[in-house]
């Protein structure tokens, strides 16, 4: 559960029903401990101490399961709408058009890249405490740029990273489901 503070909906919904099964197939096996601690050890009688407690524990989460199995399909809506996907939109052109129009696909593609080399960019000069609108002033010189004194930026470096990276896996996927569209050059 903790490690699933400030993350994405899906790993707060993966903590959630994990500690929920944990915590209903816990107080199940509490109630039938009796009967569970016969059935091991009956089952493995002869065995030692450390696979009777794995025979337990495969058991406890056998009758997890099983339990828990004609509700997956509840336990996943009520998940949804508790955790629910923030959609994050990283692309400005590729989103706006369908793989099956080659022509504008291939455009808008061109001005992603473009735009994802701007970001990538920026992250750079970022990086080595240069304001990007500053050095894009015309007539400075990477020399003047680098003599200026140093400003650090309070910037989140990671999610900057994350949103880069998140980019070139929308174009990457734009890519893959354009190819089939396009017609191959003859050789």
């Amino acid at each position: 559960m903790l490690g699933a503070i400030g993350e994405a909906p899906d790993k707060k919904r993966v903590a959630l029903a994990h500690f929920i099964f944990n915590i209903s197939a816990g107080v199940l096996a509490l109630g039938l401990l009796q009967p569970l601690t016969w059935l091991v050890s009956m089952v493995a009688a002869t065995l030692n101490d450390v696979v009777k407690i794995a025979l337990f524990h495969t058991l406890f989460n056998l009758m997890g399961v099983v339990v828990w199995y004609p509700f997956i399909g509840l336990l996943e809506r009520m998940l949804k709408r508790t955790f629910k996907k923030e959609l994050l939109q990283v692309t400005k052109w590729i989103h706006n058009v369908p793989v099956t129009v080659p022509d504008m696909a291939i455009d808008a593609l061109k001005n992603e890249v473009t735009a994802l080399s701007q970001r990538v960019e920026e992250f750079a000069l970022f990086a080595i405490d240069i304001s990007p609108p500053k050095a894009y002033e015309a007539g400075l010189s990477v020399d003047k740029l680098l003599e200026a004194p140093v400003k650090h930026f309070d910037i989140a470096f990671d999610q900057l990273y994350t949103n880069i990276r998140l980019h070139e896996g929308e174009i990457y996927r734009h890519i893959i489901l354009l190819s089939p569209h396009c017609p191959q050059p003859e050789q």
